[in-house]
């Protein structure tokens, strides 16, 4: 669900959390979800992209930024996986108590899993 707000966007690589977070899937179409309750779970690894400032209004959008239960775009100290000093880069967070219906423990890294539902297959799934 996230390709076409990432087009053109530049690649900076790998990276992974400072401090740790849970990271886990929810709810019945198993959407992973990066939960603001820093100091538990792991250090998370995820992928960075160079953003224009003009195009975060878009990814706040997708997000659901505007929601009262949606992620909130946060600062937090990575690091690159090929090495480096720690930096400041944003990261999309959801409130715990908005995380319902937990559905995995807590993970380092998200990968695709096949029962996953995009969002716009989720009408003909029900």
């Amino acid at each position: 669900n996230h390709s076409p707000y990432m087009d053109g966007l530049h690649f900076k690589g790998r990276h992974r959390t400072v401090e740790m977070f849970p990271l886990v899937t929810f709810g019945e179409w198993l959407t992973p979800c990066l939960m603001n309750d820093p100091g538990k779970g792991h250090r998370v690894w995820g992928e960075l992209f160079e953003v224009p400032h003009d195009r975060l209004p878009a990814m706040d959008h997708l997000e659901e930024c505007h929601l009262p239960d949606g992620y909130r775009r946060l600062t937090t100290q990575i690091e690159p996986e090929a090495g480096g000093d720690p930096f400041e880069a944003f990261v999309y967070l959801r409130a715990p108590h908005f995380v319902v219906d937990i559905r995995s423990e807590p993970v380092a890294e998200y990968l695709f899993d096949a029962t996953y539902v995009a969002p716009r297959l989720r009408t003909a799934h029900r």
